[in-house]
Parts: C-alpha cells; sequence; structure tokens
C-alpha cells in the first residue's frame, strides 16, 4: 500500500486526477514501449517521477526574468596560480588594482556622459585657460592604421586644436588617452581587442599594448559570447607569456617587473570581472 501522504502520491494527484484515472498494475515495465493508452499514461507518469520538484537552469538570462528568480552558477577552478610565486600577485594586489580598474570605468562614463552635451571638449591647461580640443580617430575599417597606433609605429598627437591618432609621422609607441578611447564604440572595442588578440598570438604584448587593453576594458559595456571567446584567448596567451623565462626575463637576467605586472593586471581583469578562472 502506498501511502496518501507521501511525495510520489501528492505527484500522482497532481498529475492524473485533473485527467484520467490509472490503475496500478505491478507487471508495468518503463522500459517496454506503451502498448495502450494507459500504458502511455504510466510511462509519462514514471518519467515525471525521475525529476526534481525544483530545477534549476544554467541558461536562463538573468535579465529577461523577474529578478527574484536565481540562476545556477557553477564553481570555476581557479587558475590564477599559474606560473612561479614572484610573477604571481598577491590578494591585497589583485583587490588594489580592480578597484582602480572601477574608479577608472566610473571616470570613462563621466566623461562619455560630458563630451555627449558638447561638440568639442575641453581640455584645462597649467595656467587655468581651456583649450577646445576634438579627437580624430582613423576608421575601424583602416586596420592597418590601427595595427601602426597598436605596434609601436605610430602615437597619439596633440595638436593646438585637435588629437591625431595615428599619425605615421612618429614612430614611438602610442598610449591611449582618455579623449580618444571615451569615443570608440562597443563594436570597436571588441574589434580593437580581437586585433590585439590576434597580435600576442604571435609575440608577447608591451607595455603600451597591454596600456590600451586596459584602457579598452574600462570602456566595455557588455560581452557576447564571441567576445567571451577573445577575452579567454588573450588570458590563455598572457598566462603561457608570464611563465616563459624568454619573455619575462630582460637581457640583465633580471625579471621585468613592469611586464609581468600589466600581463598580470589584464589577467585579473579578465578572470575576477569576466569570470574565466576556469582556464586549464
Amino acid at each position: 500500500m502506498k501511502d496518501a501522504n507521501s511525495p510520489e502520491s501528492e505527484v500522482d494527484e497532481q498529475l492524473m486526477a485533473p485527467a484520467f484515472a490509472v490503475s496500478e498494475v505491478d507487471a508495468f515495465d518503463p522500459t517496454q514501449p506503451p502498448a495502450t493508452g494507459e500504458d502511455f499514461l504510466r510511462q509519462v507518469r514514471h518519467e515525471a517521477r525521475q525529476y526534481a520538484s525544483t530545477m534549476t537552469s544554467s541558461t536562463v538570462n538573468p535579465r529577461l526574468y523577474d529578478i527574484q528568480q536565481t540562476v545556477a552558477i557553477p564553481q570555476l577552478s581557479d587558475t590564477s596560480n599559474r606560473g612561479p610565486p614572484e610573477r604571481l600577485p598577491s590578494e591585497d594586489w589583485e583587490r588594489y588594482v580592480l578597484d582602480e580598474f572601477k574608479l577608472a570605468g566610473e571616470i570613462v562614463r563621466s566623461w562619455q556622459s560630458y563630451t555627449a552635451k558638447a561638440d568639442l571638449a575641453e581640455q584645462k591647461n597649467l595656467d587655468g585657460s581651456l583649450t577646445k580640443a576634438k579627437v580624430i580617430l582613423p576608421p575601424l575599417s583602416n586596420r592597418n592604421q590601427w595595427k601602426l597606433i597598436f605596434l609601436g609605429k605610430a602615437s597619439l598627437t596633440i595638436g593646438e586644436s585637435d588629437i591625431t591618432v595615428g599619425s605615421e609621422a612618429s614612430t614611438i609607441e602610442s598610449r591611449p588617452i582618455l579623449r580618444a578611447v571615451s569615443t570608440i564604440s562597443h563594436k570597436s572595442i571588441c574589434s580593437l581587442l580581437g586585433l590585439l588578440a590576434s597580435e600576442w598570438r604571435l609575440k608577447p604584448p608591451t607595455i603600451s599594448q597591454l596600456e590600451w587593453a586596459f584602457a579598452l576594458f574600462t570602456c566595455l559595456e557588455t560581452t557576447s559570447p564571441d567576445l567571451t571567446s577573445t577575452l579567454r584567448g588573450i588570458m590563455k596567451q598572457l598566462l603561457d607569456y608570464r611563465q616563459k623565462d624568454t619573455v619575462v626575463i630582460n637581457s640583465y637576467g633580471e625579471l621585468d617587473s613592469s611586464l609581468v605586472a600589466g600581463m598580470s593586471l589584464i589577467i585579473t581583469i579578465i578572470g575576477r570581472i569576466y569570470g574565466q578562472y576556469d582556464l586549464i
């Protein structure tokens, strides 16, 4: 005899009471295909009992559903400790740079909000005067020009009345400036990160390129599957480079602490902000 108060009885009542009464059959074999309508209903009831009363989806986008609903988030393994101990950041250092990253993002958003209300940005000089300045960026389609900027064959030049990004007259590495980076669209940021990822598959990053990556991350709004793939590729390359003596040991046999810190900075941002520490 079944207990009328058992969970199975409650499931039976919920599933079958409003529909058809199905008698219990001791010889029912769920592994065999149903031969009658009652067998089919018994099969459905049997399968329903195999599921938990509460299930959590791992594919639900919480932005599209009620805020009270929860999403199952898998616990990711932490690979941030890859590499020799002297090349790994401390927890205090990671907390510090993440705070700085969040602050930089707030500054970028404030600047974007300000420039959205004005056709020209105002740059305050040391003497207190104001200089009108506008930003001139190469189009995204001009990948050769952007390569010049990223690969150290062009610079951001500031004239009296405007900022020209990618002047071929200079051969020094370019450094990102707020007035330039804050005008780049989200789509362009994704493409430029892809450009950096492609370059780093061929050779280790430079300090300037890592600065550009940091600046682009501060302007990044949302992620997508394609962008996540790019971020994972960047993180994997930097994790590998950080372990290689040929990359981080200079000609004097000393550790290039600036390069290691720059790579650790980007690794920390991708890992902690974008949750990609499951890489092996």
